[in-house]
């Protein structure tokens, strides 16, 4: 039962933080696990939860959404359909549902007039993540000279130098029909280093191990790596440019706040709340099969089913910061030790007594570090909370150290003035 009080009640009483000074350092190692874990989940759930205050205070990024669901005009109402974890298919105005670019008002200015609030822009595109760009390529010189890919390569390989190949990503999906895929095909064949590749790309639509449309793909993506210089610079998740990375390069690269991306797998959204730029994921994982018909809805479930990739941020915060949670209580020790050698000097407590002391104070900081942090959630950004918890766990034990050690430097110059004065008069 004195472990536990020691363990429990140290932080808020000297009396039992002094009586960690008899036992041993195992009271240091737990606490400092126990930190870091309170850090973590304080942090993952604080910043998780702060997102739906701030969404519900960003009107204009509501009423956009819910222009969706609910808009002035009847036909240019949304309706998007679950299956599978995924929005596979939208409709608008009680159109078929249809896989594809349904809504954008980057774009389109009917769009804008009919969703946009505020300067919010909004698109829905539930094509595949996989469908490949319809990209353009280009090549710039060092003076702005731009010039087509054909007119490169006809330069000599001196005027060469002088250009840098570029592209540029479009809406479009790549044209996949009989006579571009032919095209395709001749110019392959005409390869040294990839007709060998096509003939195998062949023998695996005739025995029937790839389907039609693979195929199709495949003489794009090697016609891709065939034609054009290495692309690995703009596309590291596929054999070729996706449609997705549009968005990426056209509109978020580019610094675009206030927007709602509504994809086949998943949705990404910025708003201005709180005197900063909010950014968050949703995924489709929670919702049922069948529609969605309320903006409210698509945005504060999916942003439920992202829970895990916040955890899965935090265990890379964490991993980072681990070395420093662990030097933290080591500062403040070595910190309260000066400030008692100074104060006492030759009477001073041994510096492993300020480290048993200080251990009762660890777990105590990271919680009120955490609380403070749920306040501080409403006035800073979420991608701040765990910065800001991780600071004030410092600052807690440190205060609370300080505060310590410099009452007791007083109370013992003060038993000492009393000693002294005892011994003058007797």
């Amino acid at each position: 039962m004195e472990k536990l009080k020691i363990f429990g009640l140290g932080f808020f009483s000297d009396k039992y933080a002094e009586k960690a000074v008899k036992g041993g350092f195992g009271l240091l190692t737990i606490n400092i696990i126990l930190a870091i874990v309170v850090i973590f989940f304080g942090s993952v759930f604080t910043e998780f939860l702060a997102f739906y205050p701030r969404y519900d205070s960003a009107a204009d990024f509501n009423k956009t959404v819910n222009n969706l669901f609910r808009p002035a005009d009847k036909d240019n109402e949304i309706s998007l359909f679950i299956d599978e974890n995924k929005c596979v298919t939208a409709s608008r105005g009680g159109s078929a549902y249809e896989e594809k670019m349904l809504v954008n008002t980057f774009l389109n200015e009917a769009d804008r007039a009919a969703y946009s609030s505020g300067g919010f822009n909004v698109v829905i595109d539930t094509r595949d993540a996989y469908l490949y760009d319809d990209f353009e390529t280009y090549c710039e010189s060092d003076g702005g000279d731009v010039i087509t890919y054909e007119e490169y390569l006809t330069l000599t390989e001196t005027a060469k130098k002088n250009y840098d190949f570029k592209i540029r990503y479009t809406p479009n999906e790549v044209d996949l029909s009989d006579e571009k895929t032919n095209e395709r095909e001749e110019y392959l064949l005409n390869s040294a280093d990839s007709a060998k590749d096509l003939e195998e790309l062949k023998t695996k639509l005739s025995s029937g191990e790839t389907s039609d449309a693979e195929y199709r793909n495949e003489v794009w993506v090697l016609f891709v790596k065939s034609y054009y210089p290495d692309l690995s610079g703009y596309e590291t998740a596929a054999k070729a440019p996706l449609v997705r990375n549009y968005y990426y390069y056209n509109y978020t690269l580019k610094g675009e706040n206030d927007y709602l991306f509504v994809f086949s797998d998943s949705i990404v959204g910025s708003f201005t709340a709180g005197g900063g730029t909010e950014e968050f994921y949703g995924f489709f994982s929670k919702f049922p099969y069948g529609k969605i018909n309320s903006g409210e809805d698509l945005v504060k479930t999916a942003y439920s089913a992202s829970v895990d990739l916040n955890i899965y941020v935090g265990i890379v915060n964490i991993m980072r910061f681990l070395p420093v949670y662990v030097l933290m209580p080591l500062v403040a020790v070595l910190i309260s030790y000066l400030i008692v050698y100074i104060g006492e000097r030759e009477k001073a407590r041994k510096f492993s007594e300020v480290l048993k002391i200080i251990a009762t104070y660890i777990l105590w900081s990271a919680v009120f570090a955490v609380v403070s942090g749920a306040i501080l959630s409403f006035f800073i950004k979420r991608e701040m909370i765990f910065t800001a918890v991780s600071v004030l766990y410092f600052v807690v034990m440190m205060i609370r150290s300080i505060i310590r050690f410099t009452i007791d430097i007083a109370k013992r110059k003060k038993d000492d003035d009393n000693g002294e004065i005892k011994s003058v008069k007797s």
